[in-house]
């Protein structure tokens, strides 16, 4: 076995994320759950970063974890102020056919991962930055595409705001 750094960083990412992810299947309080994401999706940007995938990582923690997570927080916020409980509480109803269902999904995944010829790359491990390489093919090959998809957001931002604001004022004329 190989005894670097990286090993143990793996190992350590891995452990995160299977820990908090059994921790996210288990328990019953949907704020805890949300914490258990948190640090899954946390352990999956540090192994990104360990793969030399740091934009991906990054993506990972502005997005997912800055965007996402922090939304599904607030409305598990906002819904415990509109229904009066202190936490909300799920329940467990389909236990057997989920873990028959998650054993499935790792048996199919375990069998592409091994059957991916990964032995032959293992030499090709770049040790440089690819969010500059990013930024040049964003800025000068796909510009347009960029520009475009920006524009869109923005007129999506700027639509459902101008529907959320409808629905206000219906609500208060009710």
């Amino acid at each position: 076995m190989i005894n670097s750094p990286e090993v143990y960083f793996f190992y350590f990412f891995a452990a995160i994320i299977v820990g908090s992810a059994l921790f996210l299947i288990i328990t019953k309080n949907v704020v805890y759950s949300a914490f258990a994401l948190l640090s899954t999706l946390l352990g999956v940007a540090g192994l990104f970063v360990l793969a030399s995938a740091d934009f991906l990582g990054i993506m990972q923690i502005v997005i997912y974890i800055g965007g996402i997570l922090l939304l599904f927080m607030f409305a598990i916020m906002f819904a415990n102020k509109l229904t009066g409980q202190h936490y909300i509480i799920t329940e467990h109803k389909n236990l057997l056919s989920g873990i028959i269902l998650g054993i499935a999904v790792f048996i199919i995944f375990a069998t592409a991962i091994l059957n991916a010829g990964y032995k032959e790359h293992l030499s090709y491990y770049p040790n440089k930055s690819t969010v500059s390489g990013i930024g040049i093919e964003l800025m000068t090959a796909y510009v347009l595409p960029f520009e475009f998809a920006g524009v869109f957001l923005f007129a999506a931002l700027i639509g459902a705001s101008i529907v959320a604001g409808h629905l206000i004022k219906d609500k208060i004329k009710k």
